[in-house]
């Protein structure tokens, strides 16, 4: 499937956030607008933060009109994340922390005969993803409210697990641990853990690849590989996409 056909039709536009926020302001309302700036400036917690994002605007959710300011980055993840499907062969992929499933449904859009499930503990967020999956009419993507810390997935049922930004919006690597043992769990021997993340110009990325492949190895996966992409998003800030993956034995 042609990647930027797909994000385009999602809503996932190359726009500055003062674009963003015109739009909102413009074609929401003044109150969605004013609650943006509320949110951008860490008041609320996680659960309304996501809350928030997961409304819609011309059938497109805050949260994906968000992640156009880094259109770029997200070009490169999904021609990623297309490469390694193509390479791997999986039956079954487990979308940790799906968001609004737009990376569960252009996989199962890109790749018919594979099954695909994606997880999240915001509801609003699965709602998102269930209306993209309907667009579709897609029979091979289901998607599931639940928690990465105790996934409801039967132990050894997928072949390739993926994070999406999950490191984001963790509070500790020690979070991360115990999500990623999940993963492990769930997966099939030889099957595969993706985990991607942002990072702003000015972080460590040796130091995050560094940590994660050590959590990864604790929690048992071993061939732990690594690719990043440095871009300049179109407010003019650098960031890096990392993609750190490891083989269950």
């Amino acid at each position: 499937m042609n990647v930027e056909k797909y994000l385009d039709q999602e809503g996932c536009i190359d726009r500055t956030t003062e674009e963003i926020d015109e739009f909102i302001r413009t074609k929401g309302s003044q109150e969605l607008f004013n609650t943006l700036h509320i949110v951008r400036s860490g008041q609320w917690n996680e659960g309304h933060t996501y809350n928030f994002f997961s409304q819609t605007i011309d059938g497109v959710s805050i949260f994906d009109h968000q992640k156009g300011r880094s259109r770029l980055g997200i070009e490169w993840l999904f021609g990623k994340l297309s490469n390694i499907v193509e390479c791997l062969n999986p039956q079954r992929i487990l979308d940790i922390g799906c968001g609004t499933g737009l990376e569960s449904v252009f996989l199962a859009k890109s790749f018919p005969n594979i099954n695909v499930v994606g997880i999240d503990r915001i509801k609003e967020m699965i709602s998102v993803a269930e209306t993209r999956k309907r667009k579709y009419s897609l029979n091979n993507v289901n998607f599931l409210v639940g928690d990465a810390y105790n996934l409801p997935v039967e132990k050894e049922s997928f072949d390739l697990a993926l994070f999406m930004n999950v490191l984001e919006v963790l509070d500790d690597y020690g979070s991360f641990d115990r999500r990623i043992q999940q993963s492990y769990n769930a997966l099939r021997p030889g099957g595969a853990a993706i985990v991607k993340f942002a990072l702003s110009g000015e972080e460590n990325l040796e130091y995050h690849v560094d940590e994660t492949s050590i959590y990864l190895r604790n929690s048992g996966f071993q061939a732990i590989g690594n690719d990043s992409f440095r871009f300049r998003n179109i407010d003019g800030r650098d960031f890096s996409y990392v993609i750190i993956s490891g083989e269950k034995i």
